[in-house]
């Protein structure tokens, strides 16, 4: 039996509320994965670290982190973020 993938997320905090529009999200899953964040891949280096560029909208962001690995289940995080100019 395959196990899903670990996630951590480093980066940003969730429930952050930031004036900041772009931000680095940051975070590390196991080698040979890769993840996608909002439906977009992000790179995954050689040991699991991932970074990835991210425009928020004004108000509440819901940000799905999910990581895959062959034939195992996904691993899925969702990081809420607020954006107030």
């Amino acid at each position: 039996i395959f196990s899903a993938p670990k996630l951590e997320i480093y980066a940003p905090p969730s429930d952050e509320t930031t004036s900041i529009p772009i931000v680095q999200i940051t975070g590390k899953t196991e080698e040979g994965s890769t993840v996608a964040i909002e439906g977009k891949f992000a790179p995954v280096d050689e040991i699991g670290n991932f970074s990835y560029e991210y425009m928020f909208t004004d108000g509440k962001n819901s940000i799905e982190i999910i990581s895959s690995k062959r034939l195992s289940p996904k691993s899925k995080k969702t990081l809420t973020v607020r954006l107030i100019r």
